[in-house]
């Protein structure tokens, strides 16, 4: 498993969140990265946002 710390600001509150991902997810970001030249910080960011706006209803 791997972890993605991410720390979360809006006008009223700054949390910090761990989500932690399966293997198997990071290691095809890895590869979408590569094939697609992107970066693969950026990517697992955007990854951890969505995630926090689907399951903690937070409004980034």
């Amino acid at each position: 498993m791997n972890e993605i710390n991410i720390t979360i600001m809006t006008r009223a509150i700054t949390e910090k969140k761990t989500i932690t991902l399966r293997s198997e997810i990071v290691e095809r970001l890895e590869r979408i990265a590569q094939e697609e030249n992107r970066n693969f910080s950026n990517m697992m960011e955007t990854v951890a946002i969505n995630y926090l706006k689907q399951n903690d209803n937070y409004a980034l």
